[in-house]
């Protein structure tokens, strides 16, 4: 959990003012689903491994990007 919280905090810090909602939830197993805006962003479960912190921002950004494209 403590992996899971700072990976939180690391997220929310830099991109605050760009998610809409945020959702820690623990789970079983070492469960890490990243969702945001209700959109699932990365997978533990698909990958099989914990995400690399960039990797992560990677995909932040990269759906933050996306959903402005798609805002009219």
């Amino acid at each position: 959990m403590q992996r899971a919280t700072w990976t939180a905090a690391e997220i929310l810090s830099e991109y605050q003012h760009d998610i809409e909602s945020f959702e820690l939830e623990m789970g079983s197993g070492g469960d890490f689903e990243f969702t945001l805006d209700g959109q699932l962003i990365y997978s533990k479960q698909a990958t099989g491994e914990y995400p690399d912190i960039k990797i992560l921002k990677q995909a932040v950004v990269d759906a933050i990007e996306a959903r402005a494209t798609a805002s009219p």
